[in-house]
């Protein structure tokens, strides 16, 4: 398969709401707007043509105005259905290979679009992606080709492969011929994307020092800064943690965990601490406060207790990024209450998946904290 034979059309999609930082693709970068510059870098891929898509509603009117003053076409279809909406818009342009990308990452590097969409031009895959364990989360790139998304257009029926537009491709491995596009430098704990307040005022920093008119900075600049975006950081557990752990463990509700069905004395808490259960554990810091608490086991099991001033601001997958980093493991595990409604959920939405009574997810995979891993939790 050959660019010269095919037509490879980059699909960026975006939209103006966002639940936890609305209007952020509109949000000011050095004078243009985030989507400005995410269609600008985009632009250097080495697709064909360049196509922003977004809903229908008068809310994302915004979105083809910016699309237009950059000289970039737009289609608008479907709000949730954005497997549709992929569709369609691969379908009017007749595109052959798809280059898919999204309007929160703004630090998407071209360079690196153009090594995923060559690995799938020049291999025999109807799937490649960046691996994330190795890049930057935030440079993601998919590349498929037409016939797979007509595919996944026509069988996919679950409301999450629907909006997930790949979803019911590489979840499919025996399906679909998947392939990684990997970094050579285990990157996979940066956080590049913009989904809150810190992440844009991260970009912004970046953006103040690298962006000039006419040029596109690199993935390798950006690390040549040494500035990080990540207001957490992980400490091992010592015995001056014992307090804030045990305040922490009466934070939650009994009824809503597995080995602590009472809260046990002081005392027992100490001598819990101290003999070391856990291969890795860690206290989760905030600018020098403490958020939370994360371990891992001998046997895989992973557990994440945030305090619950700090929950809903993506602190539990920052850390569990860091930790999947710092100790690689063929699979994880978490034990959890099946009671306990938000810390199902919260890992469904990390791509955990349920096999009978365990969740489980099979080689080769993409999560949204992709390692390649089984990962699985029992209820």
């Amino acid at each position: 398969m050959s660019l010269s034979n095919n037509k490879v059309m980059t699909i960026l999609q975006a939209r103006v709401d966002s639940k936890r930082l609305p209007g952020k693709v509109l949000s000011n970068i050095e004078g243009k707007s985030m989507l400005w510059h995410v269609i600008n870098r985009a632009k250097k891929i080495q697709a064909n043509q360049l196509v922003v898509a977004t809903s229908k509603r008068r809310i994302d009117d915004k979105i083809e105005k910016i699309a237009g003053e950059s000289d970039v076409l737009c289609f608008r279809g479907k709000t949730y259905d954005v497997l549709d909406r992929y569709y369609q818009c691969a379908k009017k342009f007749n595109a052959r290979v798809i280059i898919r990308i999204t309007a929160d990452c703004p630090l998407i590097d071209p360079n690196e679009s153009n090594k995923v969409l060559k690995k799938f031009l020049t291999g025999n895959y109807d799937y490649v992606s960046t691996d994330q364990k190795t890049y930057p989360h935030g440079l993601d790139t998919e590349c498929f080709s037409f016939e797979s998304l007509k595919e996944a257009w026509k069988k996919a029926k679950l409301k999450s492969q629907r909006e997930h537009v790949t979803l019911f491709i590489w979840k499919q491995p025996q399906k679909f011929r998947i392939g990684i596009a990997r970094n050579k430098k285990g990157l996979g704990h940066q956080r590049w994307v913009v989904d809150y307040k810190e992440d844009l005022e991260f970009v912004r920093k970046v953006y103040s020092k690298l962006y000039e008119e006419n040029k596109i900075f690199s993935m390798q600049d950006i690390m040549n800064l040494k500035i990080r975006n990540s207001t957490i950081d992980l400490k091992p557990v010592t015995r001056k943690d014992c307090k804030f752990l045990y305040d922490l463990l009466a934070e939650r509700e009994p009824k809503m965990g597995i080995s602590h069905k009472k809260m046990p004395t002081y005392q027992n808490h100490i001598k819990f601490v101290m003999s070391k259960p856990y291969t890795k554990w860690y206290v989760i810091y905030q600018n020098k406060e403490k958020i939370g608490s994360i371990y891992l086991s001998k046997q895989d099991e992973v557990g994440i207790f945030v305090t619950k001033k700090k929950k809903n601001q993506g602190i539990g997958s920052d850390a569990l990024r860091m930790l999947f980093e710092l100790d690689p493991r063929p699979r994880y595990l978490a034990n959890i209450n099946p009671r306990n409604l938000k810390s199902i959920e919260f890992f469904k939405k990390i791509f955990f998946t349920l096999l009978s009574h365990t969740y489980e997810l099979t080689l080769p995979i993409k999560t949204s904290l992709t390692y390649k891993k089984i990962h699985s939790f029992t209820l």
